[in-house]
């Protein structure tokens, strides 16, 4: 059973084909079952949270550089150029 996600700066991602998302320069598996849905991205102590509908599917030890989560957080629903993106809006 998914627990509640944790409160804190989080981003909405659209997961990508391949069941991933992209995070701070990094790619983030959440799981085929989530391709195309968007789901929020969070840093939550030492890891990074996914969550779906209010609830964690995936936590990951961080792996980025945490000097591009300040990129990451200032644009909170991805990059306008980006395709996966537009096809969810």
């Amino acid at each position: 059973m998914a627990r509640p996600a944790t409160s804190g700066p989080t981003v909405i991602r659209v997961v990508d084909t391949s069941g991933s998302v992209s995070f701070a320069g990094w790619t983030y598996r959440v799981g085929n079952p989530y391709k195309g849905a968007s789901v929020t991205v969070a840093i939550v102590n030492r890891s990074v949270e996914i969550s779906y509908q209010g609830a964690v599917v995936k936590t990951h030890p961080i792996r980025h550089d945490r000097s591009k989560e300040f990129g990451a957080f200032s644009t909170p629903n991805g990059r306008p150029g980006n395709k996966s993106q537009r096809a969810a809006s």
